[in-house]
């Protein structure tokens, strides 16, 4: 796909419309990339297009290998368990450490998240992208809770490794609709101000989905 840009801000444009592509996996996990081609689509020099690569590989979702070329990173099963493994210590943090001022604006968003979430898992057609934004903002809501940018970021660059996966993980009705009554389980504990329950069911939550995950990715040929 051709895309032409504007020239405000051009490195963070290339760098943002490579990472969608990639997330997007219009570049599948294991293409190889080519400088020119991509310069060349984008309408951009070779100098964005460098430091937008420089940037990926950083996040993880490029490798560059040396006297071979550069090519998208693929998400694997032992991938998948490494990042759902970070984000449970994360997520797990976060409301073991919930203050109770800010319990019930918490209590609040999830729910809206939850709401919202069930409105396109019921639709005549199950709007799973949709979905998948949802439970995305769900979580984030309870990292937000920690009032630390640091581990925001870095929250949020897990998210980028797990998008593809999740893609997939959310087609499946039946796991999406035990995963949202996962999710009232643990507004109600909260509410309750049983955080160590609702951390148990929030460890349990991520645990299910990180197996799902897993074999998903497994049932594709062990990488994607």
């Amino acid at each position: 796909m051709n895309v032409k840009i504007e020239r405000l801000d051009l490195n963070e444009q290339v760098y943002q419309i490579l990472k969608n592509q990639i997330l997007t996996r219009e570049y599948k996990g294991g293409a190889r990339l080519d400088l020119n081609d991509l310069s060349e689509k984008m309408g951009v020099s070779k100098t964005p297009v460098k430091l937008a690569i420089h940037r990926l590989a950083n996040d993880g979702l490029i490798e560059v290998v040396s006297r071979s070329g550069t090519y998208v990173s693929q998400l694997t099963s032992g991938r998948i368990a490494e990042v759902m493994d970070a984000r449970i210590m994360i997520e797990k943090w976060c409301i073991e450490h919930l203050s109770q001022e800010d319990r019930e604006h918490l209590v609040t968003k999830l729910t809206e998240f939850v709401e919202r979430a069930s409105t396109h898992l019921n639709s005549p057609q199950f709007l799973y992208e949709q979905f998948l934004e949802a439970d995305v903002l769900f979580h984030k809501a309870i990292v937000t809770m920690s009032h630390n940018q640091l581990i925001l970021n870095q929250y949020e660059l897990l998210n980028s490794f797990l998008y593809i996966s999740r893609i997939f993980h959310f087609q499946n009705f039946d796991r999406s609709n035990e995963g949202l009554l996962e999710h009232e389980q643990i507004i109600e504990e909260i509410k309750q101000d049983r955080l160590e329950q609702a951390t148990h069911l929030l460890v349990s939550h991520l645990e299910k989905s990180k197996k799902h995950m897993m074999f998903l990715i497994e049932e594709n040929g062990g990488a994607i």
